[in-house]
């Protein structure tokens, strides 16, 4: 595979994707949000609670104790974690749904394999660009929420760029099927179809343990347990990101599992799109 060939099909997917409305849409309310978040910091309330802080020690006074400045905007950073691990995936689902299908369309995939490109090739580079285009938005938001605390109220923390890691890493899991899914049907709507419902689904079963033990029939849970094994654990994702915006200590065993697994699931469906768009009569 000549890394040449994938880095033009994915630049050619990035030129295309800027001039979509769907994207345009998402990042105009990304900057949107960090924009209201700047104002929001405003608040004569929550600059005199940092202030004093600051003043203390980085310290602040409340329900009779003292509590550290990192803890007092924990919660807030774990809610813009959340926040663009679950609505930002669903928007990239339904804004890049329709990239695949549009570069493997009748017409447009015979002109793209006439060039010095490998069928495996296209796959990749487009799932390259849309990576590309995720971890802009991802970073972006994250990134943008983390600078206008730093600008508002001097204290920085890295830790939300780990919630922006894990959100990636769950489009990278979902995009996979998305993919795989245009490589066969070619259908948008089918492609965030699919990727809906693994989001579903992945995001309901992360505790298995948990689900398993509402289901009192022996054999149901049995096979709801070989359904459920391959699935994304993608709540679990999330919560490595809103673990690490509270600084509670990650247990890394157990985070590197959840993220190799998704990984290796979304991975696994972009070979199975390699191996749909080469058994093709294009």
């Amino acid at each position: 595979m000549n890394p040449r060939s994938v880095a033009n099909v994915a630049l050619d997917v990035v030129r295309e994707a800027a001039f979509s409305k769907y994207l345009i849409v998402l990042f105009g309310l990304i900057i949107l949000g960090v924009i209201a978040l700047a104002f929001a910091l405003d608040i004569e309330v929550v600059n005199g609670a940092i202030a004093a802080g600051n003043l203390f020690g980085g310290n602040l006074v409340g329900h009779g104790k003292q509590v550290g400045v990192a803890e007092f905007l924990g919660p807030f950073m774990t809610a813009i974690v959340y926040a663009t691990f679950f609505v930002g995936l669903l928007f990239l689902i339904v804004a890049v749904a329709d990239i695949a299908p549009r570069m493997l369309a009748p017409g447009r995939v015979e002109l793209m394999l006439a060039l010095p490109i490998r069928r495996s090739e296209l796959v990749v580079g487009i799932y390259c660009g849309v990576m590309l285009i995720a971890a802009c938005a991802m970073f972006l938001a994250i990134g943008g929420g983390s600078l206008v605390l730093f600008i508002k109220t001097d204290y920085f923390t890295a830790a939300p760029l780990i919630g922006a890691v894990c959100a990636l890493v769950g489009f990278v899991t979902l995009y996979g099927v998305m993919i795989a899914v245009a490589a066969v049907a070619r259908s948008a709507a089918l492609s965030a179809g699919s990727g809906i419902l693994v989001f579903i689904a992945g995001a309901a079963t992360s505790d298995r343990g948990f689900v398993l033990s509402l289901i009192r029939n022996g054999f149901t849970r049995s096979v709801a347990g070989f359904v459920m094994g391959p699935l994304p654990r993608l709540k679990a994702l999330a919560d490595i990101g809103g673990d690490a915006a509270l600084h509670k200590q990650l247990e890394w065993a157990s985070a590197c599992a959840v993220v190799g697994g998704c990984a290796a699931f979304g991975l696994f469906f972009v070979v199975a799109a390699c191996i749909a768009v080469n058994i093709k009569d294009y």
